[in-house]
């Protein structure tokens, strides 16, 4: 026979029915709150203006999650956070923290990119995940459902187009009919990296369509592939053009948000903002005129070889940090055991021949100026807040990329754009760089006729290739308002990730874009 309880203990085991019940219950709001492993430290918002209308701006962040497939002790030593269940509710409350009407996120793990889209979708969003073929993690995008509903997508492989051909081929569309040795013309090395294109339209349609089209994307991570990267951002932007045309979209405005792998001293960055490339850019594109053994198979394994084994990042073989461990995990992107910097030598390869079709930087240049321009949404809007004082004390302006140049390369690069962008978008024990942006292509009124022969002059005169492009901007268009401000570098120390603080070694940008 069961013992009798008292009403005392009756009501003692009620109640806690009751609130087990309730933490069953609970929302996603609920759990952040009450969950110490879900604080963040939040950052200020820096206004220039109020939007003329709740509907005539879009607020548009970007940040590379962290995959957990690429967490390892060794490469984050000071952090207190590498479990993905201290990560988890991190994640997602850093992202609807501050509120974005499209997030375009980066290293979203193949396996919880459900599990992410769920709890977002409970915060209003819907959500578009693309991969690599064989690749463990991938780039998302979410939007507020009360403000766009998706028209379209594509996911771009970067390894399957030619650049060689770029002037000549329609699209990675059709690129089903070109055989494997094309492609793989002007290729250095197979990265399984993509782009994500998501074309979104206004719930409040007029006689012309409105919307938006998002891009994000990852580039590859060797510090050393400088051609490699701009070969993969030539790609994009022509890919971009490409899905513009093809679904009469040319009047939408883009936003281009990612991990671009390059800080604004960089090739790439000085091509996608038509930065003048130096001598010192021909010189890093020239030298890293290689090709991998993943391209040409007849390559002998460097004897000494600092590559990671296996194909993606060299994270086979190698368990990711979980609850019951604390250590091993995969392979970080650029991140090695014995030696915590980035990889700075190329192994496994041979220098280039005519025959591999790469390109020389006037070449490259040439190609990304034929393109519409891009601006930089910090660099832009940084130059703005701080030409108005908007700061929040001094330390405002030591929060810039040119803050931390030495001086041999500030006189080099200030003048340039580019040096308004953040101090640090990627923060560890390690490594301290600027390597995420948000660039923005104003709505195009009018395009050669044929996408995909670029063949407009070279100039160095932004407003007449606008003109050229048929780039339709009218005063007040396409205007930042605001900007989230980044993290001062001590609240980020001794490095990301960091409880209560960031659950990525990336920092999450967020603008606001008034058209």
């Amino acid at each position: 026979m069961p013992p009798t309880l008292t009403p005392e203990q009756l009501a003692l085991r009620e109640a806690r029915r009751l609130k087990k019940l309730a933490s069953q219950n609970a929302s996603t709001s609920d759990r952040v709150s009450l969950n110490p492993h879900a604080k963040i430290l939040k950052r200020e918002w820096a206004r220039l203006r109020a939007p003329q209308s709740p509907s005539s701006s879009v607020r548009v962040m970007t940040w590379n999650m962290l995959a957990q497939t690429l967490v390892r002790r060794d490469l984050f030593p000071s952090s207190d956070c590498l479990r993905a269940t201290q990560r988890g509710l991190m994640l997602s409350n850093e992202i609807t923290s501050y509120d974005p009407d499209i997030a375009c996120l980066q290293e979203v793990d193949a396996e919880r990119s459900d599990e992410l889209a769920l709890e977002l979708e409970k915060k209003g969003y819907q959500c578009t995940y693309g991969t690599g073929l064989g690749k463990r993690h991938g780039c998302m995008v979410a939007h507020r459902t009360s403000k766009f509903k998706r028209l379209t997508e594509r996911v771009i492989s970067l390894d399957s187009i030619c650049l060689v051909d770029i002037s000549t081929m329609t699209s990675s569309s059709t690129l089903n009919h070109v055989s494997n040795e094309s492609t793989s013309k002007g290729l250095t090395r197979k990265t399984k990296n993509i782009a994500l294109i998501v074309a979104l339209s206004t719930h409040d349609q007029g006689l012309i369509p409105k919307g938006y089209i998002a891009v994000t994307c990852h580039l590859f991570w060797h510090p050393r592939y400088v051609y490699e990267r701009a070969r993969q951002g030539a790609i994009i932007r022509r890919e971009v053009l490409d899905f513009q045309k093809k679904n009469n979209l040319l009047r939408w405005p883009v936003f281009f948000a990612g991990d671009f792998n390059c800080q604004p001293t960089e090739a790439l960055y000085n091509l996608l903002v038509r930065n003048p490339l130096t001598a010192r850019h021909a010189k890093d594109i020239s030298a890293s005129h290689v090709i991998h053994m993943s391209i040409d198979p007849s390559i002998q394994p460097s004897s000494a070889s600092t590559e990671k084994g296996g194909e993606e990042e060299g994270e086979e073989g190698a368990a990711a940090i979980s609850d019951a461990q604390d250590r091993g995990g995969e392979n970080a992107e650029g991140k090695e055991k014995e030696e915590p910097d980035p990889d700075r030598v190329f192994t496994n390869t041979r220098n280039a021949l005519p025959e591999d079709g790469l390109m020389s930087a006037e070449e490259l240049e040439k190609i990304f100026w034929s393109f519409p321009p891009l601006r930089s949404a910090y660099d832009e809007g940084h130059d703005k807040i701080f030409g108005l004082g908007v700061t929040s004390g001094s330390l405002d302006l030591e929060r810039t990329f040119a803050a931390r140049l030495d001086e041999k390369d500030k006189l080099q690069y200030l003048g340039r754009k580019g040096m308004n962008e953040p101090m640090y978008t990627n923060f560890t024990h390690y490594w301290r760089l600027t390597l995420d942006y948000i660039f923005i292509q104003d709505p195009l009124i009018a395009f050669p006729a044929d996408l995909n022969t670029p063949n407009l002059p070279l100039s160095n005169n932004d407003h007449a290739s606008s003109q050229a492009l048929g780039i339709a901007r009218p005063k007040g268009e396409g205007e930042i308002i605001a900007l989230l401000r980044t993290h001062r570098a001590e609240d980020l120390e001794p490095g990301l990730p960091k409880l209560g603080v960031c659950a990525s070694d990336h920092i999450a940008l967020c603008a606001e874009i008034e058209y």
